[in-house]
């Protein structure tokens, strides 16, 4: 299995505390978004929503995790969609080049930014123009 990478830092990741106010209400002590999720999709067997997608044989736990928090936003949307495994593993072999080594994080956030995984797209921070 691939070793974990280093972590990289870009300029451009948010940061929480940048969006924090004087006076801002204390977050709750604990919130569990998945029971909304079990709620929404009448599913409560994380095994059954959140496969292993083969992060038990080879690295690729950054693309479960996107297959993973795709389940999540859908499922907050009552809508179940569940990447399959073999489509994991082609965007893990397609980002790796085809060897088990591992991604790292930024990159697959900042690949997910640029191109839908799984007709799903999210908002990020984009390269400044001069």
């Amino acid at each position: 299995m691939a070793r974990k990478h280093p972590p990289k830092t870009d300029y451009r990741t948010l940061r929480f505390k940048d969006y924090l106010k004087a006076g801002i209400a204390p977050p709750p002590a604990s919130y569990n978004v998945l029971d909304t999720v079990y709620q929404n999709l009448k599913i409560k067997d994380p095994t059954k929503l959140f496969p292993v997608d083969g992060n038990d044989q080879i690295g690729d736990c950054t693309i479960a995790a996107v297959a993973h928090a795709i389940t999540v936003y859908r499922g907050l949307l009552k809508t179940k969609k569940i990447m399959a495994q073999a489509a994991v593993q082609k965007l893990y072999d397609h980002l790796t080049g085809g060897p088990d080594t591992g991604l790292n994080e930024l990159d697959v956030l900042n690949y997910w930014r640029a191109n839908p995984v799984a007709a799903d797209e999210i908002l990020g921070p984009t390269t400044p123009t001069a």
